[in-house]
């Protein structure tokens, strides 16, 4: 299925309805605050997004970028270069005319660490930490040694 069919067939299952919850997209607030996009550059952005979540990977034409976010294919195309210009975006330049345009989101949110966080005594990124802001490696070697000094 490509990926303009998926997005008719989710506009399809949500005629009539007045929220798209079923539909989301991951943007950072670094894109959302950034005074050299404009809001055409950011929606752009959020359909890329869409599209990692969607699709598992990122080949997508400007022309279906353009039917998905309802703008012109030369908007897509002047707001890619700007989110690359800004650092949000990494294209291939491999990519060659005519061909699907694959982009790499920069973002630390992308990225396979995303919801680690490092530790601040360590630096490993952790799933949790406590209220120091250490994980639980360095907070029981702590704890241990002052058990032993007591």
């Amino acid at each position: 299925m490509s990926l303009l069919q998926t997005y008719k067939s989710a506009a399809n299952r949500l005629k009539g309805r007045k929220s798209f919850a079923t539909l989301w997209a991951r943007v950072p607030m670094a894109v959302l605050m950034d005074p050299e996009l404009n809001p055409a550059d950011k929606v752009v952005f959020a359909a890329l997004a869409w599209i990692i979540w969607q699709q598992n990977g990122l080949d997508a034409s400007q022309g279906q970028i353009a039917a998905l976010v309802h703008v012109s294919e030369r908007h897509v195309a002047r707001s890619l270069k700007r989110l690359a210009k800004c650092g949000h975006i990494t294209p291939n330049l491999q990519n060659k005319p005519g061909r699907c345009g694959e982009y790499k989101l920069s973002s630390p949110v992308f990225q396979a660490n995303a919801n680690k966080v490092p530790c601040l005594k360590c630096s490993k990124p952790t799933a949790k930490l406590n209220r120091a802001g250490w994980c639980k490696r360095c907070t029981a070697s702590v704890e241990l040694r002052f058990a032993r000094s007591a």
